[in-house]
């Protein structure tokens, strides 16, 4: 049993942390069959439904926006869609407990405020400041696109509240 992050796809709703006993729960979760989609920079999978891309299915931007982010190679797929699940890193017993980090950094109060720096050495806030790390991360990658091959970009927890505490500082893909 491991305990993932759900990520409905619709907005209005928000994440939640679920115990997950065996791929039942992840196919029920996510409406069918399930992938893994590996997200190197924050040490998880995403679990998504295999066949959302051939039917069609809803935009998951939340997730879409998390995995741009923290993943360097996300051109095979260029959104995630449906509701996924967020556990560990797949390793050879399989995926593990959703990250600590992800759990605060995910479910828990924070500012978070997107920073550049021209030379990747000295950061500075932009006006850019959100409430979850989903906007923030969305508005960092549109700032990326935008911005070509200029500054960098990175997401800074700027407020931490008690729950999660031991979370604050720089979140930039490894």
């Amino acid at each position: 049993m491991v305990q993932g992050i759900v990520i409905p796809r619709d907005r209005t709703k928000p994440p939640w942390l679920q115990e997950l006993a065996g791929i039942s729960d992840f196919q029920n979760i996510v409406g069918g069959l399930v992938e893994p989609v590996e997200v190197e920079g924050f040490g998880a999978t995403i679990w998504m439904n295999e066949a959302t891309v051939h039917e069609h299915g809803q935009f998951n931007a939340r997730a879409t926006a998390l995995w741009w982010y923290f993943s360097p190679e996300h051109t095979m797929r260029h959104f995630i869609l449906g509701d996924v699940v967020i556990v560990g890193a797949i390793d050879k017993h399989g995926g593990g407990e959703a990250p600590a980090h992800l759990v605060h950094g995910l479910l828990h109060p924070h500012r978070y405020v997107v920073q550049m720096s021209p030379n990747d050495d000295a950061w500075g806030d932009t006006y850019a400041s959100f409430d979850t790390i989903f906007e923030a991360a969305e508005r960092c990658m549109l700032l990326c696109f935008a911005a070509g091959n200029g500054p960098g970009f990175r997401i800074h927890v700027d407020a931490v509240s008690d729950a999660a505490c031991g979370a604050e500082g720089a979140l930039h893909p490894r």
